[in-house]
């Protein structure tokens, strides 16, 4: 039998063994009938019985300068860095930059692929601020055979980055 309390009175305390009878009429969304302390308890016992997942660190051939040891890169909020593994004894980290083998055609140094504040992805040489070499598409080793300046990939197609040459070639060409 259900008790029948009568609420309009006013805003009242409602003893805690009449909101916990509430809560177990209360149906989950699929309608199994499942109630809301059971589904808690459900939760629960999946939220336990889950796995830890633990990402491994890369180990790279940077060298640290504080202490020697071999540089890992590690996965924060913005990203991947690279990280001492000597923490929290060694507190040097690194940003982590992405090289895609590419000589920088102004200076010679790597280029890599960055990101703007806003998050759009564009390519600019290592030897940032000492060169100010950047690209919105990925540039290629290989020279333009007509004004001898570099090439930039669009698609499937190879296009000479000076626009008043015009040169283009397809992918396919230079892998040949």
């Amino acid at each position: 039998m259900k008790r029948v309390y009568n609420f309009s009175a006013g805003p009242a305390v409602l003893p805690e063994e009449v909101l916990r009878e509430a809560a177990d009429e209360m149906l989950d969304y699929n309608g199994t009938g499942m109630s809301v302390t059971d589904f808690k308890k459900s939760v629960e016992n999946a939220a336990e019985k889950l796995e830890k997942i633990e990402i491994k660190d890369e180990e790279t051939d940077i060298v640290c300068e504080k202490c020697g040891r071999n540089m890992v890169i590690k996965y924060g909020p913005h990203g991947k860095f690279l990280g001492c593994p000597g923490f929290p004894e060694c507190h040097n980290t690194k940003p982590y930059l992405e090289k895609i083998g590419v000589a920088c055609p102004k200076c010679g140094k790597d280029v890599i692929l960055k990101k703007t504040k806003k998050g759009r992805m564009f390519y600019g040489c290592e030897g940032y601020p000492e060169c100010d070499f950047v690209s919105w598409q990925k540039p290629s080793d290989k020279k333009c055979p007509k004004c001898g300046g570099y090439m930039i990939e669009k698609g499937s197609k190879l296009v000479c980055a000076d626009e008043t040459c015009g040169y283009v070639e397809s992918k396919n060409d230079k892998e040949q």
